[in-house]
């Protein structure tokens, strides 16, 4: 039996991609009976691995091959895993965003590197190591969507894969290989069981701090509406899930496929009985579809907001034309809490030419009341435009030092990251901005029930894992007691005029004013 080992190092969510590669092998591979999977979980905490190479490593030695989904902050710690492995005369397989946005930075202790959506690619990758166990030069040519290293010291690769066109053909993954934490109740999400699915892939824009269309192409692909009823009856029935996150980059933009979602879980009985938190473009989100969200039961949609000013919003949308005008988020926002949905949204500051009354016009997003919001500085991956544009300046390289490209943003984060504004001095951006995330550990914590039930399935996800979740425990017991402290502290200074508000009203061009903008 040859064993394969599958390293996510991104146990925050369900490694659904992992998932997604062996339900495939297991369905399609003539193999699939001489292969056994495992996948390995490493834990982490406020972006941070919380486990080092070389203990990551003893996890692996049984394995004949792993494989490692690439992760361009953690690239570094991926490297030193790879070669640690390659010491031992284990084969490693790379996918994911880094690897298919940089080819020919392949680690040299790696052996090949999967380009792009990879069910396919993989399986005639292990069918390969079945038949020669190894990964012949002369065969891996022959195999689309691939790079790997060649006798004279360059990187290969092969000519690209095709998408998948027949979404439904990809099997939903096999969640008997996760860590079965993922299926503790959270308290988070009201001591309920939380199941992360897709209900599409791709994307067909180009923003400027995206790698989803250079990963995927710009190819949108979605499951049909009876594929996902299928998957969320299974996992409720298995795991007991009344919670989706659908994590597409673009699934809700499918407004009759979300009509037939509705019709179908209504024929079934579980119309309902679940609840949907998704991700949804602003500028499609109108009364029509937020009447049918609500009657689905999305009870919190993520908005990405991005910039407050329209000349930033262009820019991060990489439009020359208001495609998502910023009158489009006020109303996403407005419609959500007029049909009592929670909101969160995602904000991005430091864009090249942005003002710090710019920066404030955006950051005017987080003081509307139990909206939840995440700020991030404007970021340059790789396979993004932005990339492109910062590797012409010189601001990154192919071989840079990985962290500084860490989404986190904390104090210990934000001096190191690589900062692409050309307006604010670095250290005034820092100052206005770590307040606004001091205000949302207090929001955050304001939306924990506090219970018997609370503690139990804390107390249950510490017995799974106490090393992790000591840890994560006690540092979020810190922040929220530090948030309390500075908002008590700062309310004895607080004068009561509800009337000097800044998120009262806002007057758009026609004179109307909107709920809360």
């Amino acid at each position: 039996m040859i064993k394969i080992g599958l390293l996510s190092l991104q146990n925050f969510a369900t490694p659904l991609g992992l998932g997604y590669l062996i339900s495939w092998y297991n369905k399609y591979s003539k193999y699939k009976d001489e292969v056994e999977f495992k996948i390995v979980e490493i834990a982490r905490d406020d972006g941070q691995i919380l486990v080092a190479p070389h203990e990551i490593v003893k996890s692996l030695v049984d394995f004949d091959v792993v494989g490692i989904t690439t992760i361009t902050q953690d690239h570094m710690s991926t490297v030193e895993v790879c070669d640690l492995l390659y010491k031992k005369n284990i084969h490693v397989i790379l996918g994911g965003h880094h690897v298919s946005a940089l080819p020919d930075k392949l680690p040299k202790s790696s052996k090949v590197g999967v380009i792009g959506e990879g069910e396919i690619t993989f399986q005639e990758l292990i069918d390969l190591y079945v038949e020669k166990r190894g990964f012949p030069k002369d065969n891996l040519a022959n195999i689309d969507g691939l790079c790997f290293h060649t006798d004279d010291g360059g990187v290969a690769k092969t000519k690209a894969r095709a998408r998948i066109l027949d979404a439904d053909s990809i099997p939903p993954p096999d969640r008997e290989y996760y860590d079965q934490a993922h299926f503790i109740p959270r308290f988070r999400w009201k001591n309920k069981v939380v199941g992360s699915i897709l209900t599409s892939r791709g994307c067909p824009y180009l923003c400027v701090f995206c790698s989803s269309s250079a990963h995927w192409t710009r190819l949108f692909k979605y499951f049909s509406a009876e594929y996902v009823v299928d998957e969320m009856i299974y996992l409720h029935k298995k795991y007991d899930v009344t919670i989706f996150q659908i994590f597409d980059d673009l699934g809700t933009v499918t407004r009759k496929r979300w009509e037939k979602i509705r019709d179908l879980l209504k024929e079934k009985g579980y119309l309902g009985k679940f609840e949907f938190h998704a991700q949804c473009r602003a500028d499609i989100f109108d009364e029509e579809v937020c009447r049918l969200f609500k009657e689905l039961n999305f009870t919190e949609l993520e908005f990405g907001i991005e910039a407050g000013t329209q000349e930033t919003l262009n820019y991060l949308k990489n439009v020359k034309k208001n495609i998502q005008g910023v009158e489009h988020n006020w109303r996403a926002i407005n419609l959500c809490l007029k049909y009592n949905m929670n909101v969160w949204v995602q904000l991005i500051v430091g864009s090249p030419n942005e003002t710090i009354e710019d920066v404030k016009e955006t950051l005017r997003f987080t003081e509307i009341p139990g909206v939840r919001f995440q700020v991030c500085l404007l970021t340059p991956l790789p396979g993004t435009p932005l990339w492109e544009d910062c590797l012409r300046k010189g601001l990154v390289s192919n071989d840079m030092d990985w962290s500084r490209l860490h989404l986190e943003l904390t104090d210990q984060t934000f001096f190191n990251r690589i900062y692409v504004n050309e307006k604010i001095p670095k250290i005034e951006l820092w100052n206005l901005l770590k307040v606004k995330l001091e205000s949302n550990v207090v929001t955050e914590v304001n939306q924990i029930e506090l219970s018997f039930k609370t503690f139990y399935n804390m107390f249950k996800l510490l017995a799974h894992n106490p090393r992790t979740y000591s840890r994560i425990y006690s540092r979020k017991l810190k922040l929220y007691i530090l948030a309390y402290m500075r908002k008590f502290a700062g309310m004895i200074f607080l004068t009561t005029n509800v009337s000097n508000s800044p998120m009262v009203t806002h007057s758009n061009n026609s004179g109307n004013s909107n709920l809360i903008d």
